[in-house]
């Protein structure tokens, strides 16, 4: 696994060979209608040129994804990855931390070294940062030439960075599957002993009962989510993240929505989805 100050190094030797990339993507790619585009950046400011919808199913992209979605859907799997593939917001997080520790001979220590952003490069996470928005995160940590070079590590594409990775790779993304190239797997188990047991199983790892519970301990949500290094804070210290009150890991409470959502600002989400979804023909699940 390398260290954090070797990320940097690694990108600039191999930043000509990008283009290596540029090949063929199947899915069309549109842009959102304009007046809806409008609506959308009044509230996500993140983004300044417009959202795109892409194939079929027109899943939803900030306008950097054209630029690097034939990267994702070429880039080179090799047997030896270990890839997360998930909704977000669905435990991803513990989940990383859990699959590297397993992979890695429950090495805590190394763990809490190195954060789980330099552990597992996220695959599109490039996407979400637009040149101006990137522009205004360089003047606002002027101040630090460490924060800026983090900023500019952060917004480059991964994909070329991953293909010269020696080492086993573990890789998160939250695209779809039909985006990603072939021959991926994802599964998912709900307790986290039995979960342990079943991704050791995967790895080929053979960790005693007693080590497992350790392992179900440090992935605790009281202990997690005092875990700094899987806490993006990293993303904090440069203002990309916005600390909230309850931090990146929250609760990891089935429901806890509720104690946030009070019947009035229940209604009003409800009314404001109903409104925006009516000329399309995605729902969500009814309960």
């Amino acid at each position: 696994m390398l260290e954090a100050d070797e990320v940097s190094s690694i990108f600039r030797k191999y930043e000509s060979e990008k283009d290596e990339f540029k090949r063929e993507f199947p899915f069309e790619i549109k842009k959102l209608e304009d007046s809806i585009n409008k609506k959308l950046l009044k509230d996500f400011t993140g983004e300044r040129t417009g959202f795109l919808q892409v194939g079929k199913h027109k899943w939803f992209f900030p306008s950097e994804f054209k630029k690097q979605a034939a990267e994702f859907y070429n880039f080179e799997v090799r047997s030896s990855d270990v890839w997360i593939v998930t909704f977000p917001r669905s435990g991803t997080t513990l989940t990383q931390e859990m699959v590297w520790l397993l992979a890695n001979n429950l090495d805590y220590r190394k763990a809490a070294q190195i954060p789980l952003t330099v552990r597992y490069p996220f695959l599109e996470f490039s996407c979400f940062i637009h040149p101006e928005t990137k522009s205004e995160f360089l003047e606002e940590n002027k101040h630090s030439k460490l924060h800026c070079e983090l900023i500019e590590e952060i917004a480059e594409p991964i994909c070329t960075y991953l293909n010269h990775l020696k080492e086993k790779r573990f890789i998160k993304t939250h695209l779809p599957l039909n985006l990603l190239p072939k021959n991926l797997l994802t599964a998912g188990c709900k307790n986290l002993k039995d979960t342990i047991i079943k991704v050791q199983d995967f790895l080929g790892t053979n960790h005693s009962e007693k080590e497992i519970e350790i392992l179900a301990d440090h992935l605790h949500i009281d202990n997690f989510r005092n875990n700094s290094s899987v806490n993006f804070d990293i993303l904090k210290n440069l203002g990309i993240l916005i600390d909230g009150d309850g931090g990146f890991v929250r609760r990891g409470k089935s429901g806890d929505w509720k104690n946030y959502f009070d019947t009035d600002l229940n209604k009003k989400a409800d009314e404001w989805i109903e409104e925006n979804l009516k000329n399309t023909d995605f729902r969500f699940p009814s309960i």
